[in-house]
């Protein structure tokens, strides 16, 4: 469905401006989520510096559309950035 974004698609990679890897991105939300693996999740996530969800917060959203999944990209990008970060 809609609400999966697919590990290792990257359909929508392109799309992003920042060049944010979306699929990995999601595969740590996912490890955090549903395997319990909260503390290498966010560990692989903070080498992503630069690259982050965070970039997400502020973007015009040019990757909306961009997965034919209809994955929501920038919602789920958000959403996994405030699980994979301390606060």
């Amino acid at each position: 469905g809609h609400l999966y974004c697919r590990h290792g698609c990257s359909a929508c990679a392109s799309a992003c401006p920042h060049g944010v890897p979306v699929s990995t991105v999601m595969r740590y939300a996912s490890y955090f989520q549903h395997q319990g693996r909260e503390k290498v999740a966010m560990q692989k996530y903070a080498r992503l510096t630069g690259r982050d969800g965070s970039l997400c917060l502020t973007c015009d959203g040019p990757c909306l559309g961009a997965c034919p999944h209809r994955f929501p990209i920038q919602a789920g990008l958000v959403r996994a950035h405030s699980l994979l970060v301390l606060a």
